[in-house]
């Protein structure tokens, strides 16, 4: 039966305990969110001494990125096809194909900002489907998995604001409320959610190596977003 989960965060200050801030979780349908996941091949690797964990970091005030223009996606599409150095001349009439096929297929600022930051196909088709349609695609976990890694990563940030004074753990609170919903949103699949179980949000750039990268950019855009708000 659907039900709706209300968390309170609670950590020690001043020698006393005290409540600090409710966050209202997003609607849920598992009735046991303590069964185990579904068999998946798919591991998260955690960082060990030669894999530190990177940090992060928001961008600059004055830093302006580039728009995700159809013809900046145009461009990526063709260098993955013909690679970054091909002659203009060549990649030119293959780059106007593209922009005219971004422009009709109308994508989303997120979905165009999405394929500009892909390194590969796999990538690309992850984050708009309908371009690679061959490419294969990774497993999406369940709503129910979904639901064990919000609590896993509820209980981890709640002990983790226990141990450390934080300046202000109401972006703590944001991040973990938008990595919730990107659970579902961004179809996480089995690596995504082992590693946003251990590390998101306070750790959450150690998942930076998730693949698909469109995967990762999504939940750091997210990330960075609730940060700012």
């Amino acid at each position: 039966m659907s039900r709706w989960l209300l968390v309170s965060l609670v950590f020690a200050c001043g020698g006393g305990n005290r409540e600090v801030s409710k966050i209202k979780y997003t609607h849920t349908s598992c009735a046991d969110c303590e069964i185990a996941p579904p068999a998946n091949t798919e591991q998260f690797a955690q960082p060990d001494e030669e894999r530190t964990r990177p940090e992060l970091v928001p961008p600059s005030p004055t830093q302006v990125a580039p728009e995700p223009t159809c013809n900046l996606v145009a461009e990526a599409l063709v260098s993955l096809e013909l690679g970054n150095y091909a002659d203009p001349e060549e990649r030119a009439p293959k780059i106007a194909v593209e922009e005219r096929r971004c422009v009709a297929m109308k994508l989303s600022r997120e979905d165009r900002q999405c394929v500009v930051e892909s390194y590969d196909r796999t990538s690309v088709a992850y984050c708009v489907p309908k371009l690679f349609p061959k490419e294969p695609q990774p497993q999406p976990v369940g709503a129910a998995r979904c639901d064990m890694v919000a609590k896993q990563m509820m209980t981890r940030l709640d002990a983790q604001l226990r141990q450390q004074r934080v300046p202000d753990q109401r972006v703590w609170e944001r991040q973990l409320l938008a990595a919730i919903d990107a659970c579902r949103a961004d179809r996480w699949n089995e690596q995504m959610a082992q590693c946003a179980e251990y590390y998101v949000p306070m750790n959450a750039a150690t998942c930076a190596d998730v693949q698909p990268t469109g995967m990762w950019k999504r939940l750091e855009a997210r990330l960075v977003k609730a940060s700012t708000e």
